[in-house]
C-alpha cells in the first residue's frame, strides 16, 4: 500500500508528489509489458485492457443519473463508456448554463 498526498492538494510540492507516485505506479505495469516472455506480455496486455474496460463500465454506471440529465434517458441508455471529470474544489462553481457554454457538446 502506498499513501501519498491528494493530487489537488493546496501545496504545489504535495500535488507534484502525488503525480510522481501515480506515474511510478503506472511505470511498474509498463515494466511487466517489456518482459522478454511473449506469453507474459500477451497476458499482461489482456489484463490491462480488461482493467480499463471494467473501469470505464464502472464510471458509466456511477454516472448514469448525470448522463440522463445531460442527454435524456433514451440516449443515456445507449452510452457504454464514459470518462468523468470533476469541477475543482477551489474557486467558484459554474452553474448549469455556464457548464453548457464550457462544454458545448451537451445538447
Amino acid at each position: 500500500m502506498v499513501i501519498t498526498h491528494r493530487p489537488n492538494d493546496y501545496h504545489p510540492d504535495h500535488r507534484y508528489t502525488s503525480v510522481l507516485v501515480q506515474d511510478s505506479d503506472y511505470m511498474v505495469t509498463v515494466l511487466e509489458l517489456l518482459s522478454s516472455d511473449p506469453e507474459r506480455q500477451k497476458s499482461r496486455w489482456r489484463a490491462i485492457r480488461e482493467r480499463f474496460t471494467n473501469r470505464q463500465l464502472e464510471i458509466t454506471s456511477r454516472c448514469r443519473k448525470s448522463l440522463e440529465e445531460c442527454y435524456g434517458a433514451k440516449r443515456a441508455a445507449q452510452i457504454v463508456y464514459t470518462e468523468a471529470f470533476e469541477v475543482g474544489e477551489y474557486g467558484r462553481r459554474p452553474d448549469a448554463t455556464e457548464l453548457k457554454r464550457l462544454f458545448p457538446f451537451f445538447d
